[in-house]
């Protein structure tokens, strides 16, 4: 297993795609499923269902490699609203133990439920 990290392809998909192309980096022909490129920052564009977005989700699907993208930009953000929309639908007793065991600053977040 290989792992590679790349930065993000600043809001322009097309660039990420030479980025990655056998010319451009020729070591990708040679990696499998088990081998990871980890895209780290904006991978570009906000998925919306076109077909666009079909053809580049089948693109990297094409890719040899498994993809992992680790966002920026406001990724933190949408994780945070995602966090307490399931919050609101699941309730506190929706989170796993271990992660409630886990918690830093446990006894101030149960000091604060009735």
């Amino acid at each position: 297993m290989s792992i590679f990290v790349t930065g993000d392809i600043h809001r322009i998909v097309e660039y990420g795609a030479s980025r990655f192309s056998s010319r451009s980096w020729p070591q990708g022909c040679d990696l499998t499923r088990d081998d990871v490129v980890i895209v780290a920052g904006d991978f570009g564009f906000v998925w919306n269902g076109s077909n666009t977005d079909k053809y580049w989700l089948d693109w990297s699907e094409s890719k040899t490699w498994t993809t992992c993208f680790v966002l920026g930009d406001d990724t933190d953000t949408t994780a945070a609203v995602a966090g307490a929309l399931a919050g609101i639908a699941y309730g506190f007793d929706g989170i796993p133990g271990c992660w409630v065991d886990a918690l830093k600053g446990k006894d101030v977040i149960e000091a604060c439920l009735p």
